[in-house]
């Protein structure tokens, strides 16, 4: 039985959370004594925040090679906020007004691009943000 396996069982996802960033997301589907994996347990425990992070933990780690694409949430969710305003704006928006006010879909993209560069600059300025600190 691992730290993983009792924080698991006991439902501490806040423990979770840190034994994922020090290592071990090999240990998601590593049987204990009893053969079972804190996977199993989460779903014998019926806790469904804690299976998705496992998931997603497996997923990241076998396409990227880390558990988790950003070391803070709000990088993460600021990219996923991006994605979706550019796909409203370029689907949605854009369509409907590029006959009309071709200088506001410019317009829109310059700050755009300007907003993206300076997050991207601020990501390499604060390595945290990317990959934990040494």
């Amino acid at each position: 039985t691992t730290a993983l396996h009792w924080a698991a069982l006991k439902s501490k996802i806040a423990i979770v959370d840190m034994l994922l960033d020090v290592g071990a997301v090999h240990l998601v589907n590593a049987p204990d004594s009893h053969n079972e994996t804190p996977m199993e347990l989460c779903v014998r425990t019926k806790n469904r925040c804690l299976v998705a992070l496992f998931h997603k933990c497996q997923l990241l780690q076998a396409l990227i090679g880390r558990h988790q694409l950003f070391c803070t949430s709000y990088a993460s969710a600021f990219c996923f906020c991006i994605v979706i305003e550019v796909a409203l704006f370029a689907f949605v928006v854009a369509p409907g007004i590029a006959d009309l006010h071709p200088e506001f879909v410019i317009l829109w993209s310059l700050t755009m691009g300007a907003a993206l560069f300076v997050w991207v600059m601020n990501v390499f300025a604060n390595p945290g943000w990317w990959r934990p600190k040494p």
